[in-house]
């Protein structure tokens, strides 16, 4: 599912970044359903609506990528049905987020009434996506023609449309990408690194105090790792945290969905497809058969989860060895993987000396956020939503270095000013 937060850079006494709702929930669902002559947002699948079958598209990100790469098998697990004729996955991942997009501004102009309200989005995408110009260059074209979708025929009314008037709409979006390029110091105001913006998280988070650290953010269809340090400086009388950088990042396409096929694999009777299995992993678990079934893709988001501290160690050689700090990193592990055991078991240790355990960390609800523009944001959410939480920093840019004495200057918020997306 997605993830919302507005942030709000006109509220009294300073910003505010609040977590929306829909349906009662933090989640808005990515799925998308045909029936009949109707595109349907915002469900969960196998809802039945008005007693007509309809078919679910489930994934659309990750098909995305695999419509991209051709690579269905990397990145797809659980039912594909045939997308309608004239559609494809990349332009039904445009009006979702169009829709997602138009869920935003509602409650913006619920929320703050009486105001003159400009609006902007940034979407977050997984580092390998980002760093391949295949990939970025379609979530780029993704995000704008959504934002073109908005543009031409302002928000989507309700949470469904004619299928044959999304078609219409959808190719006349795109077509507008196509007609007006983007320059590239503005690419990284519509997409973003989600393994860069769930940093910024503990860069926010009260208890977090300057020195080293690891994150592996296990999603639905990827995971996103990175090894990063925070620095402070004496001002004032105190120290303060001033700057952020990584050593390392990457991201692999497994994540639950691997796991949850895993499970059904194992015991496929109760469930119709792998998918119905969100949110059980962790009390299905805690079978060993069940682990042992898991082995592969619980290998390979571990194999992810090393590979920053691999960059890490390339850049430093033997230096990581003697660097006290290294040895004192604090590991979090956000998403759908927080609640493995068999992942809490294997992902906190030193790679240079597998015998070092590392502490699992755990964040404060950042002082700056709230939950659907009042409440206090519940803690057991807070590891899914990171990535919104950063990607609402439009100005959040965490810098790459190879040695300490790199870190430039850094101090949130915002380098830059936010700009009215029309300004593209």
């Amino acid at each position: 599912g997605s993830k919302i937060i507005l942030r709000d850079y006109g509220a009294p006494g300073g910003e505010r970044a609040s977590v929306l709702v829909y349906a009662g929930s933090y989640r808005f669902s990515s799925s998308v359903l045909v029936v009949g002559n109707s595109i349907r947002f915002g469900l969960e699948p196998q809802i039945q609506v008005g007693g007509e079958a309809g078919t679910w598209y489930e994934s659309i990100k990750m098909r995305v990528a695999a419509e991209v790469t051709g690579d269905y098998k990397k990145f797809c697990y659980g039912p594909l049905p045939n997308v309608p004729d004239g559609f494809s996955a990349k332009s039904f991942a445009a009006l979702t987020i169009w829709w997602l997009l138009s869920q935003g501004r509602a409650a913006a102009r619920k929320n703050l009434p009486d105001q003159e309200l400009t609006f902007g989005m940034t979407i977050g995408i997984p580092m390998s996506f980002y760093t391949n110009s295949g990939l970025r260059a379609t979530f780029l074209d993704v995000a704008r023609a959504a934002w073109y979708l908005s543009r031409l025929n302002g928000d989507l009314e309700g949470s469904s449309i004619a299928l044959d008037r999304a078609l219409t709409l959808v190719a006349q979006a795109f077509d507008e990408v196509r007609k007006r390029d983007v320059s590239p110091d503005s690419v990284r105001d519509w997409i973003r690194s989600e393994a860069e913006a769930a940093m910024y998280s503990a860069y926010r988070s009260p208890s977090v105090a300057p020195g080293t650290y690891a994150k592996v953010d296990v999603g639905a269809g990827t995971t996103n790792a990175s090894v990063f340090r925070i620095t402070d400086t004496f001002e004032g009388g105190h120290w303060v945290k001033s700057g952020m950088a990584f050593y390392g990042a990457d991201s692999g396409s497994t994540g639950m969905d691997a796991i949850d096929s895993a499970l059904w694999k194992l015991d496929p009777t109760g469930k119709p497809d792998c998918l119905e299995l969100r949110g059980l992993e962790a009390t299905i678990l805690a079978d060993g058969k069940a682990v042992r079934a898991c082995q592969a893709p619980i290998d390979e988001i571990v194999a992810i989860g090393r590979r920053p501290w691999k960059q890490l160690k390339d850049t430093l050689g033997g230096l990581i060895a003697a660097d006290p700090d290294w040895k004192k990193c604090i590991v979090y592990l956000f998403g759908g993987g927080g609640d493995l055991l068999p992942l809490h078991r294997r992902i906190p240790v030193y790679p240079p000396d597998d015998s070092i355990r590392l502490r699992l960390g755990v964040l404060d609800i950042p002082s700056d956020l709230d939950f659907d523009f009042s409440g206090a944001v519940p803690l057991e959410i807070l590891r899914f939503i990171q990535v919104a939480y950063g990607l609402s920093e439009p100005g959040l840019e965490v810098p790459h270095v190879d040695t300490p004495a790199q870190m430039p200057p850094w101090s949130p918020p915002r380098k830059k000013p936010f700009k009215d997306y029309d300004e593209f």
